[in-house]
């Protein structure tokens, strides 16, 4: 991790319990959506739990767009300013809106989708 401790530990629970979970070795890596210049979606798989992310990478809003994937989502995703997370549970996802230059992370547990 690349920051002081105090930045992590100033974070939502949510947050600081995914950190911890975060895996340091991958199954499996796919590329779900991208365009080099403009954004990326990438899935990681450890074990039987995926995690998602994806990067807006224009000084737009914009909607990351990828295959739908279904299960028990967690998603992290841009909040309303630059330093704030939202943080919400779903069932399935296959967009997410992006501030300019941010991104999103999602972890599913017993995923549904290819």
């Amino acid at each position: 991790m690349a920051d002081k401790p105090e930045s992590y530990l100033s974070q939502p629970q949510e947050v600081i319990d995914f950190l911890k979970r975060l895996p340091a070795a991958w199954d499996e890596t796919r590329l779900l959506a991208g365009y080099p210049g403009e954004s990326v979606v990438m899935a990681r798989r450890s074990g039987d739990v995926w995690y998602v992310a994806g990067i807006n990478g224009t000084g737009e809003m914009r909607s990351l767009d990828f295959p739908e994937l279904r299960g028990n989502i967690m998603l992290f995703s841009d909040g309303s300013t630059d330093r704030e997370f939202a943080i919400s549970h779903a069932e399935s996802v296959s967009s997410v809106m992006c501030r300019p230059n941010g991104g999103f992370c999602c972890v599913i547990e017993n995923c549904q989708g290819e």
